[in-house]
C-alpha cells in the first residue's frame, strides 16, 4: 500500500497487508489524498469520509451494517473487486469505477447500492454480478463497458431471477452480454444489442428492444394500427370525391376548337 497524502484520523484505524479497515466509533478523511491500495481491501466498520481523494488498485470494498463510507465530493474510487455495501454508502458526486486487475475476474455489487457514476471497464471479458431481487442504481452516468471479444457479462445471483437496474438516460454501453435483469429506471441501451456490439443471453426486461414484460418490441416492426369504422368511412368517402372530381375534369375539358 502506498501513501502519497496523509489523512485525518479520528479514533482507530487497522492497517496492514489486508488493506485498511475502519472500526466500529471510529473516523477517518481522507481529504484530497491520493491513495494506492495495492490490491488490499477498504472495510469502512466505522466512517470513511473520502470526500475529494483519488484511492485506486482497491481489491474489495466492504461496508457492513452500521458502516458508512462517505463518497463526498469529487472522490474517485478505482476498485477490481467486490462492493458490498449491506452498511451506507454516500455517494455524493463521486464515481466508482470497476476495473480489471488483482486477479478478479468477478466483481459483485452487493447489498441494493445507489451510486452517483458507475463506471464498469473490462477488457478481460469480466463478470459483473448483481443481486437478484435487489436494485442497483445510478443517479448518475452508467457506464458498461466490454471488449470485442472479451464481453462485460452482467448476470444475476440467482440464474432465472432478475437482478433490478435503475439509471438514467445517461449511459455509454458497447460490448455487453446481459441475462436475468430488468431495467426499472430508464431503458438500457434502447435499439437493437448489434448497436451496442452486445449479446442477449436471455430473461431482460426494458433492455434493448424488449419491453416490461419481457416481450421484444422493435418499433421498425410494429404493424400499422387497424383502422376503425369511422375511419374507412371517412377515408371511402374521400376518395368517392376524388373520383367524382377528376370524372367532372374529364367531361369539361375537351379537345381545343378552331376558331
Amino acid at each position: 500500500m502506498r501513501w502519497i497524502v496523509g489523512l485525518g484520523v479520528l479514533g482507530s484505524v487497522l492497517a496492514h497487508a489486508g488493506g485498511i479497515q475502519v472500526g466500529a466509533g471510529s473516523t477517518v478523511s481522507f481529504g484530497d489524498a491520493i491513495v494506492s491500495m495495492g490490491c488490499n481491501d477498504l472495510v469502512a466498520a466505522g466512517q470513511i469520509q473520502v470526500s475529494s481523494a483519488h484511492i485506486s488498485t482497491i481489491n474489495d470494498i466492504n461496508i457492513p451494517a452500521g458502516g458508512i463510507l462517505d463518497a463526498g465530493a469529487a472522490s474517485d474510487l478505482t476498485m477490481t473487486g467486490d462492493f458490498e455495501g449491506e452498511g451506507s454508502f454516500n455517494a455524493g458526486t463521486g464515481v466508482v469505477n470497476i476495473v480489471d486487475g488483482c486477479g478478479n475476474g468477478t466483481s459483485h455489487i452487493g447489498g441494493g447500492v445507489s451510486f452517483n457514476d458507475l463506471a464498469v471497464l473490462t477488457g478481460t471479458g469480466k463478470n459483473l454480478v448483481l443481486d437478484a431481487g435487489k436494485t442497483t442504481t445510478v443517479t448518475g452516468k452508467i457506464t458498461l463497458q466490454g471488449a470485442s471479444g472479451n464481453l462485460l457479462k452482467i448476470r444475476s445471483t440467482v440464474a432465472g431471477t432478475t437482478a433490478q437496474i435503475s439509471a438514467t438516460d445517461v449511459q455509454a454501453i458497447d460490448y455487453v452480454d446481459v441475462a436475468d435483469s430488468r431495467a426499472v429506471g430508464a431503458v438500457m441501451a434502447p435499439d437493437k444489442p448489434s448497436k451496442f456490439h452486445s449479446v442477449v443471453s436471455g430473461n431482460l426486461f426494458r433492455w434493448f428492444f424488449f419491453d416490461a414484460t419481457g416481450r421484444w418490441d422493435d418499433p421498425s416492426m410494429r404493424q400499422i394500427p387497424a383502422l376503425s369504422t369511422l375511419s374507412l368511412g371517412t377515408l371511402a368517402l374521400l376518395l368517392a370525391c376524388l373520383a367524382v372530381r377528376r370524372i367532372g375534369v374529364k367531361r369539361f375539358s375537351g379537345p381545343a376548337t378552331k376558331a
